[in-house]
């Protein structure tokens, strides 16, 4: 699976050639008119607990705003049932994949490279 994103601002994941969104509180799909998020920026997941609100913040890839809470929103990873689920997560731990354990896709500072 990979990231996609549903008229510029709404993060999904790629499944099947389509971008499977949340929205509303269900999962809605879309086959045609959605971006695939492509980096060559060298990056690691991190435990979401592991890791510090302000790195969060300087380092994560930036997936939008919640609607409700204007909670900014990242990328991440959940793990659900032994498999990694693509999702976004907010600052105040609002896990859109609903899932258990959530790792935060950091980019490597130049340095670490």
């Amino acid at each position: 699976m990979y990231i996609c994103r549903v008229s510029g601002f709404v993060s999904g994941k790629t499944y099947n050639n389509a971008c499977h969104y949340s929205a509303a509180g269900q999962e809605n799909v879309i086959t045609i008119r959605y971006e695939v998020l492509l980096s060559d920026v060298e990056s690691e997941w991190r435990s979401f607990d592991e890791v510090k609100r302000s790195e969060i913040k300087k380092h994560a890839i930036a997936a939008g705003t919640d609607s409700n809470t204007k909670d900014s929103l990242y990328i991440c990873l959940g793990t659900c049932l032994m498999a990694g689920i693509p999702g976004t997560v907010g600052l105040q731990k609002q896990l859109r994949a609903n899932c258990t354990r959530i790792y935060v896709n950091i980019r490597l500072p130049a340095e670490r490279l």
